[in-house]
């Protein structure tokens, strides 16, 4: 009986903290897609070159996406003629950083682990994103109309929006939003969160602090995010019990930089939109580079006899009262028959 009451409050307590984000996405998206002309994103993110990485890495850092909310709005890029460094840069640089989970690891970590939490999420998404470019030069993305369907019945919604109104475009971009890119990424959505209750129901409390140090840590850290999910704002009070249990700041800081960009969620719309390989090249290089992070800053920490601890202090998140309205609207937004009941239905 205590174990099903621990598994529903997971339950519970991990679609509050997801969807919500998630409905932040789409509601990006639906702005880019109403007010940003694709011509726009292709001139600046679809050029393949060694500087689109950093374009678009530059462009994802400040954004409060998180590794849900990230997924429409990289799957609008795509539609938007976005190409495959950037893709993979944005979707990797925008849910590690953003302005809400970088002031929060200030007020939490600390300047240093702060500075080493931008310059590695920089480096993971320009790099990463190289390597994919590199190893899938000759392999083209896949095509979007053999997968994408649309979901409300209308071959429209892929095209751009071309009403003058403003409050028309933003309904027609908020319609293309929950519908169309909710379509596109909701599967792998459910399938990370469903591995995030499990491991957080089932996986002992104590299991990460038993390897407190060095790369074996670092691995486990890498490990276990594939299938968790955690956005950077939420990962950055787990992240101080982290270190102040013990675990040193290079994993730490592993956890903070793989959980937000690899979980299945962003892998299987990687595959989806970009190719098989360009998943493969995705996950080497999140973990390659954060673990290379990792053992970087707890060489630096070491050198300079930094005193991260001192730094940490210990804060909670609370959820707004947005939280379960959002959730809640998600919810029933992926059910196509109660689309016309929310204002998302194309058909006239």
């Amino acid at each position: 009986m205590f174990g099903n009451s621990i598994l529903i409050d997971n339950i519970l307590g991990i679609m509050l903290e997801a969807l919500p984000f998630l409905a932040f996405g789409f509601f990006v998206a639906g702005i880019l897609k109403a007010f940003v002309p694709d011509s726009l994103v292709a001139k600046y993110l679809g050029k393949e070159d060694i500087f689109s990485p950093i374009k678009a890495s530059v462009l994802g850092m400040p954004i409060p996406l998180c590794s849900c909310s990230v997924i429409p709005v990289a799957s609008g890029l795509r539609r938007g003629g976005a190409g495959k460094g950037s893709l993979t840069s944005f979707l990797i640089s925008a849910p590690e950083t953003g302005v809400d989970s970088l002031s929060l690891s200030y007020a939490m970590l600390g300047p240093v682990m702060l500075l080493a939490r931008i310059v590695s999420a920089l480096c993971t998404a320009i790099f990463t994103a190289w390597a994919v470019m590199g190893f899938t030069k000759n392999i083209p993305m896949r095509p979007l109309e053999a997968e994408v369907k649309s979901c409300c019945d209308s071959k429209k919604s892929n095209t751009a929006i071309h009403d003058t109104r403003v409050f028309n475009r933003f309904i027609t971009g908020q319609r293309y939003g929950f519908t169309t890119l909710l379509d596109d990424s909701f599967k792998w959505v459910i399938v990370a969160l469903t591995s995030t209750i499990i491991l957080k129901t089932y996986v002992p409390a104590d299991f990460f602090t038993n390897y407190g140090d060095g790369i074996v840590s670092m691995l486990i850290m890498a490990a276990i995010s594939f299938p968790l999910y955690i956005c950077a704002s939420a990962s950055t009070p787990v992240a101080a019990g982290l270190l102040l249990v013990g675990v040193s700041p290079g994993s730490v800081l592993v956890f903070m930089l793989a959980g937000p960009a690899s979980n299945l969620a962003t892998i299987g719309v990687v595959n989806k939109l970009l190719n098989k390989r360009s998943a493969i090249i995705y996950v080497i290089g999140v973990v390659a580079c954060s673990v290379l992070a990792g053992l970087s800053l707890n060489f630096i920490i070491d050198m300079y006899s930094l005193d991260i601890l001192a730094e940490v202090k210990r804060e909670t998140i609370l959820h707004s009262g947005i939280a379960i309205p959002a959730t809640i609207f998600v919810l029933l937004a992926s059910i196509k028959p109660f689309r016309p009941y929310l204002g998302l239905s194309t058909k006239k």
